[in-house]
C-alpha cells in the first residue's frame, strides 16, 4: 500500500485547514441607538441630597421623560439603547444573522432641586 511521505501529509492538512478556515467567518458589532449616558461610572460622583439637579443637565444633558409623582418631586429618566448584531457564515450554504436590542433606564428623583434618588432598569424592550 502506498502511503505518501509526512511531509506530503502534513502540507495537505495544512492547505485542507487553511481553505476550511476561509470558509467560516464570525463578526459581532456594538452600535449605541440612543445613548446619554457613554460612561456608567460618572454615576458614581452623585452623591444622594447633596447633587444638584443640574448636574444631571451639565453631565448627561435633556432627560428623555420627565414624570412628576407628585408636587415638587420629579422623576428624570435616561435612556440607553444598544443594537447588538452577530453574523456567522458557513461556506456560501448557511448564513445566520442575530440582532438583539439591549435597554437601561437611568431614574433620578428629584425633590426641590436636588437628586434623591437613583435607580437602573436593564434588559430588552
Amino acid at each position: 500500500m502506498f502511503r505518501p511521505p509526512l511531509a506530503a501529509q502534513t502540507c495537505a492538512i495544512a492547505t485542507l485547514c487553511v481553505v476550511l478556515s476561509g470558509c467560516i467567518s464570525y463578526k459581532t458589532g456594538r452600535e449605541a441607538v440612543i445613548t446619554h449616558i457613554a460612561d456608567p461610572d460618572i454615576l458614581n460622583d452623585i452623591e444622594m441630597n447633596q447633587t444638584p439637579a443640574s448636574w444631571l443637565v451639565d453631565n448627561l444633558g435633556k432627560p428623555h421623560v420627565v414624570e412628576h409623582p407628585r408636587q415638587n418631586v420629579e422623576v428624570w429618566k435616561y435612556h440607553n439603547i444598544v443594537a447588538a448584531r452577530t453574523e456567522l457564515r458557513a461556506l456560501p450554504l448557511l448564513s445566520i444573522d442575530l440582532e438583539d436590542e439591549h435597554h437601561t433606564v437611568y431614574s433620578f428623583t428629584i425633590q426641590n432641586e436636588v437628586i434623591v434618588a437613583q435607580y437602573t432598569r436593564a434588559g430588552s424592550p
